[in-house]
């Protein structure tokens, strides 16, 4: 039985695109890795609020999790409309 989700009066989930190509890719912890450690240090956060160089002084502590949060989007092959967008 599906159950709609409780959302707070005034927030909104987010939209969402479909790739269903998306559904045949696997990150692994040894790609997440490399690409953290290329983040550059010196930019500004995201719209998450999160630094590089947070994510890089943590990156062993979070790769585990980041690895499988990649996958289960690609698996869903959906993702949040805001993780293609750029703030100015």
């Amino acid at each position: 039985m599906s159950q709609e989700p409780n959302i707070p009066q005034g927030h909104t989930l987010p939209q969402y695109h479909n790739y269903q190509l998306l559904g045949n890719m696997v990150v692994t912890e040894q790609e997440v890795k490399k690409v953290l450690r290329k983040l550059k240090t010196d930019k500004a956060v995201g719209p998450d609020g999160v630094s590089n160089k947070l994510l890089k002084m943590t990156a062993n502590s979070i790769v585990p999790s980041l690895t499988k949060l990649f996958n289960a989007v690609l698996r869903s092959s959906k993702y949040p409309s805001i993780y293609g967008k750029k703030l100015m």
